[in-house]
């Protein structure tokens, strides 16, 4: 569209901004030189609109590098814009940000406060077409603090309303729904939903493979071992280049997986990569688990407990159950394996229970 001669000037940077916009959503951002030359023409122009978007692409990036913080202030830039009532970026998807970056930033409980604005802004706008985005992120909290009941009813609401507007922006519902299904040992129904994902062809947003992980999910819940060893390997080749909660998700995951298949190289990897990549909190609970270290373990679940990410908590319990236990504390170890199964239960993940009994 952008080749098409003669498009009016607002026309032309408005695309301009539509295209990096989307090429941010798929993972690809553009160079900050590129963007920095588009804002200028933008800012000289006086385009309030292009220039907002333009600023939640520089948001994404600095998301996407493992800064949400700065991601947060560059939100916070981009609502300084003067807003009209026909204002297009009143009624953006940019409008889930900040919810998602307070999620990596903070935690739950700053998330949920930003989504609960978000949605509040969403009514007063008429931007209903963003429930989808506004679900999927409400789901991705509730994940997170262990609530997969709540979550489960998001993203469910998320992905109807998705088919309804017709996005394809869908791999984060499609990911973390079907995540909860293998890890409460329903992986046929994750099958099916993701076989529908993949035959639609549809993007993987932000270059975060959810579905991918929760693949992942399904092949342990099924004990096929080598498979998921496979599959780990291919996931974290792609995701150890991004850093992020997208790793910080995905790394313990991926320890456990290698550790399980006896891939030692796989741990290794994940090992020397995971301090650079995600929280330290996270870095801290791999590391843990590759040396058998309950304190290390054990400080990790103390970080993680505190900042309200208590499904990443219940992981690390059981952990610091097996590390106590192979260090021959038994108190320890059984107090730690009691707080694991307290956080399977709550999240009614059976396959987490059973594994861990």
């Amino acid at each position: 569209t952008l080749a098409i001669p003669g498009l009016p000037g607002p026309a032309r940077r408005r695309l301009a901004a539509a295209r990096r916009w989307l090429l941010a959503l798929a993972g690809r951002v553009p160079p900050g030189a590129e963007l920095d030359a588009l804002m200028a023409r933008f800012a000289a122009a006086g385009d309030q609109d292009a220039q907002a978007a333009l600023i939640a692409v520089r948001a994404c990036a600095a998301f996407l590098d493992g800064r949400p913080e700065q991601a947060l202030e560059l939100m916070r830039e981009r609502a300084r814009f003067a807003m009209t009532a026909d204002s297009f970026r009143r009624r953006s998807s940019s409008l889930s940000l900040p919810a998602m970056f307070e999620l990596a930033a903070s935690g739950p409980a700053a998330a949920q406060a930003a989504l609960d604005e978000a949605r509040r802004l969403s009514a007063e706008w008429h931007a209903e077409w963003t429930d989808a985005f506004l679900c999927f992120v409400a789901g991705g909290i509730a994940v997170v603090a262990g609530d997969w009941d709540g979550a489960v009813a998001e993203l469910d609401s998320g992905l109807e309303r998705a088919a309804e507007t017709g996005t394809g922006w869908i791999s984060m519902g499609v990911g973390l729904r079907s995540y909860i299904d293998a890890h409460r040992g329903d992986t046929a129904a994750a099958r099916a939903r993701l076989e529908s994902f993949r035959h639609r062809g549809l993007p993987v947003q932000f270059g975060h493979d959810r579905p991918g992980w929760a693949e992942l999910a399904v092949l342990e819940a099924e004990g096929a071992t080598r498979e998921a060893a496979t599959l780990a390997r291919t996931l974290w080749s792609a995701a150890r280049g991004q850093g992020g909660r997208w790793t910080a998700d995905l790394a313990p995951d991926v320890a456990r997986v290698a550790l399980t298949a006896m891939d030692r190289g796989l741990a290794a990897q994940v090992g020397d990569d995971v301090p650079g990549l995600g929280p330290p909190e996270v870095a801290l609970l791999v590391r843990g688990m590759l040396a058998a270290d309950p304190d290390a373990i054990g400080d990790s679940a103390g970080q993680l407990a505190a900042a309200g990410r208590l499904t990443a908590e219940a992981f690390a319990r059981e952990e610091l159950a097996c590390a106590a236990a192979a260090a021959g504390d038994r108190g320890r170890a059984a107090a730690a394996l009691e707080a694991a199964l307290a956080g399977y239960r709550r999240m009614g993940a059976g396959v987490d229970r059973d594994r861990a009994l």
